[in-house]
């Protein structure tokens, strides 16, 4: 008794080899661009969440900025100003990378029994990024007790990484207009705070070089004292 044997003939096995190829690169082409577009994902999630925990931080900072003056306490209350306790207000227009230091009540505690109030003094500066080239980092230094001085001292924080520009405006309400500038101490502010401050950060785009992505937020003043 003999039997048949069947199976498949040359033409046949590369007739399936071929249909397995082209469904393997359909699925690799596909799997490639879904892996893009995570990574696409994540690096603008990530930038957005960096920015919007770094405004948060600096705006908490520059809304409780408060200055011991005159135009904040009322006369009344001006000769009991502590000659001791310098408090300020500084912006400066440094291009694309400005700085700021000024007095705030936004300093909080970390132990009970710590010495400290909700008083301190706070700087912001833009230095070049150690790790990425041609980027640049924001950071901060806090001094948590007053002075005579306006000077910060204290650690360099990392705020933020990896940022291509740190812009702030300041409104002026006598001029209705924001400005690039403000010092508490000058004959022109004389010791007043601006009505609000106006923070742009800026990052490089993952899609385009020459692109930049730009968060802005205003944020008011609590004891800036509104013209009469």
């Amino acid at each position: 008794m003999t039997y048949k044997q069947s199976g498949f003939t040359l033409i046949e096995v590369l007739v399936a080899i071929g249909i397995l190829a082209f469904m393997m690169s359909i699925i690799f082409v596909y799997q490639s661009q879904t892996i893009e577009s995570v990574d696409r994902t994540q690096s603008f999630d990530s930038i957005y969440h960096m920015g919007r925990v770094a405004m948060r931080k600096i705006g908490d900072d520059i809304h409780h900025a408060f200055l011991i003056s005159p135009h904040w306490m009322g006369k009344e209350n001006a000769k009991y100003m502590p000659s001791s306790v310098e408090t300020f207000f500084i912006g400066k227009d440094e291009g694309e990378h400005d700085s700021i230091s000024l007095t705030s009540m936004s300093h909080k505690r970390l132990f009970r029994k710590n010495r400290e109030s909700d008083q301190c003094k706070i700087h912001y500066e833009v230095i070049s990024s150690e790790k990425l080239d041609g980027l640049y980092t924001l950071i901060q230094k806090k001094q948590p007790w007053l002075d005579a001085r306006t000077e910060v001292e204290g650690r360099s924080l990392i705020l933020i990484d990896g940022i291509k520009g740190f812009n702030l405006e300041y409104y002026d309400v006598r001029r209705r207009d924001w400005i690039d500038e403000w010092n508490s101490a000058s004959a022109d502010m004389n010791g007043k705070l601006p009505f609000a401050v106006r923070i742009a950060l800026e990052f490089p785009n993952p899609d385009d070089d020459d692109d930049n992505i730009k968060m802005v937020s205003a944020i008011p003043l609590a004891f800036a004292v509104q013209e009469k």
